[in-house]
């Protein structure tokens, strides 16, 4: 079941790339995020930005990468509640 999600969201990924959908930048976040599993703040730390400008990146996503953007408020679906 693993390797066919895996292949799932790098299809997924891979349209995004080829409609142009993203930048390069947006592109990168969401291989980090989705497909290698990277946290939120780890990825702020690595690109030395606030966890808030990467979450605002995330929520620009939401019309164009509607997949991963319902993968994302799923994933943190509780945290969203509190």
């Amino acid at each position: 079941m693993l390797p066919r999600l895996r292949r799932m969201v790098s299809v997924e990924i891979a349209k995004y790339r080829l409609d142009g959908l993203c930048s390069q930048e947006e592109l990168d976040l969401i291989i980090a995020l989705w497909q290698d599993g990277m946290s939120l703040r780890a990825y702020a730390r690595q690109h030395d930005v606030k966890p808030g400008s990467v979450h605002y990146m995330i929520e620009k996503l939401q019309s164009r990468c509607p997949r991963f953007y319902r993968w994302w408020t799923l994933k943190h679906r509780s945290r969203r509640l509190g």
